[in-house]
């Protein structure tokens, strides 16, 4: 009975400090919502890290894919063709894939050397852990599609290449021309 009680007891305490610390997390932002705008470092196109940074909103004549993503994390790294595709077929059409490495991911070096290993050809930033907060990110990789500065898409887990790039097209319809 003892045992009953204190597994209780527990469960308890779980549920409150896990509830009480995503109630205290900001929402991500929803479908439709302005997008949080975010200025961060750029470790690729290779070559940069001599402070220059990309700001979201200087995309906003942009269909823009933004999927966060850590160097650890293996959904992440199989999503790299689909978004390398995506980089190639529509970056011509204004589709511009923006890769945030998150804080957790081992730091420039390491995301470097991740981009390099894979191959990586899209623009890739690393964030400080603002932007991962401001878009309330809990599960990698997960993708946000940003129209002329609002979310029009939002996705979590790893990317079907087709399905991708079906809804990119799709966005590209209400982009500015």
């Amino acid at each position: 009975m003892k045992w009953v009680v204190a597994i209780l007891a527990v469960t308890v305490v779980v549920n409150v400090v896990w509830f009480g610390r995503r109630a205290a997390r900001p929402d991500r932002p929803r479908v439709g919502e302005v997008a949080p705008d975010f200025s961060l470092p750029l470790v690729l196109p290779l070559g940069a890290g001599s402070g220059n940074r990309q700001r979201l909103s200087d995309l906003s004549d942009k269909v823009v894919l933004v999927e966060f993503w850590a160097t650890w994390c293996e959904p992440c790294r199989e999503d790299v063709p689909a978004l390398n595709a995506a980089h190639e077929e529509l970056g011509d059409d204004g589709v511009v894939v923006l890769a945030v490495a998150t804080p957790d991911s081992g730091g420039v070096d390491v995301i470097r050397d991740f981009v390099r290993r894979e191959r990586i050809r899209y623009t890739v930033v690393e964030d400080d852990g603002r932007a991962v907060t401001a878009y309330g990110i809990e599960t990698l990789p997960a993708r946000f599609g940003v129209v002329g500065g609002v979310v029009r898409y939002f996705a979590e887990g790893g990317a079907n290449r087709s399905r991708l790039l079906q809804q990119l097209q799709q966005l590209r319809a209400l982009a500015p021309r």
